[in-house]
């Protein structure tokens, strides 16, 4: 099945985009992974930049909360994640969501 979507470039419609006619901020991840798996990394920046960046952060805080549970069964990664660090994070990608509806340069290229 994932191949299928893969090789037909089948992709998830955004149901915020498709009730507002605004890119929200996850808009575009669907092509990005795609383009990341074939190794495609402009397109997938021009897909999601946001994404893009956030993708390696999230891959190492999984790898680190699951090697800490395989080694001492507890959970103490998340309660040494700043709360100011996901806020800011948050209000990142709020600006990035409202940045990229913006028809003009050079804000037009962050629309996937």
């Amino acid at each position: 099945m994932v191949l299928y979507i893969l090789r037909h470039k089948i992709v998830i419609p955004c149901v915020f985009n498709k009730l507002t006619g605004f890119y929200c901020p996850g808009c575009g991840a669907a092509r990005a992974t795609n383009a990341l798996i074939h190794l495609k990394i402009l397109k997938a920046f021009k897909s999601n930049a946001a994404y893009c960046i956030l993708m390696p952060l999230i891959i190492f805080y999984f790898l680190a909360r699951l090697t800490e549970y395989l080694f001492t069964g507890e959970n103490k990664i998340d309660k040494a994640i700043p709360k100011k660090l996901l806020y800011g994070i948050f209000i990142g990608l709020m600006v990035f969501g409202f940045l990229r509806n913006i028809p003009f340069v050079p804000f037009k290229y962050l629309a996937p």
